[in-house]
């Protein structure tokens, strides 16, 4: 290996050390969503087709579609875009247990949900993160201090990335904790590239 490709590789695996989300994926049956990348429609392609809501302009504007497993107490998913995501790309993913309210900041706009297949797998995100586990568990896969207001555990990280070329991320996961529990969480990143 010449000195080129050792400092290549050097700068990859720091580069890739470096670039660490709270959260950069979330997984809901066969849809893997690649928070700021993966579109509205290629979910679709994968879940079914749900309506999308759009609400507010310019800076303000959301897009928002949602899936609800089936049953008499369906956990409902939450899928986001805004004007960094061209209203297109989803930016946020919501998972919320019956009976429970958002831990998203924003309130809900969609309302006429598309019912997933029965046995769809639970949300899940790249670090683990999903309905019904322990504080305990979210805090060890997360390694960041919570902060708790109005029912609601925020758990956030910016990372400002390059030198020439540089761009913030911002990455969070918000948390609704019933006894000690997750009941809903909101899964979301926003970068300046």
């Amino acid at each position: 290996m010449n000195s080129t490709t050792k400092g290549a590789l050097g700068y990859a695996l720091v580069t890739a050390a470096v670039v660490s989300p709270l959260v950069a994926h979330v997984t809901i049956g066969p849809a893997t969503i690649a928070l700021e990348e993966t579109t509205f429609a290629a979910v679709a392609k994968q879940l079914g087709e749900a309506p999308i809501v759009r609400a507010g302009d310019a800076g303000g504007g959301r897009a928002q579609t949602c899936y609800a497993t089936s049953g008499p107490r369906p956990t409902v998913y939450y899928l986001e875009s805004g004007e960094m995501g061209g209203g297109e790309r989803i930016m946020q993913v919501d998972a919320v247990s019956a009976g429970t309210a958002t831990a998203a900041e924003d309130s809900i706009i969609a309302t006429r949900c598309h019912t997933l297949a029965p046995g769809t797998t639970a949300a899940k995100t790249d670090r683990g993160i999903m309905l019904d586990q322990s504080r305990a568990d979210v805090e060890r896969r997360l390694q960041v201090v919570g902060r708790d207001s109005a029912g609601v555990t925020l758990y956030s990280k910016s990372e400002e990335h390059g030198t020439s070329a540089s761009y913030d991320i911002s990455s969070w996961v918000r948390v609704r904790y019933i006894a000690g529990r997750v009941a809903a969480f909101s899964a979301g990143v926003v970068s300046s590239r």
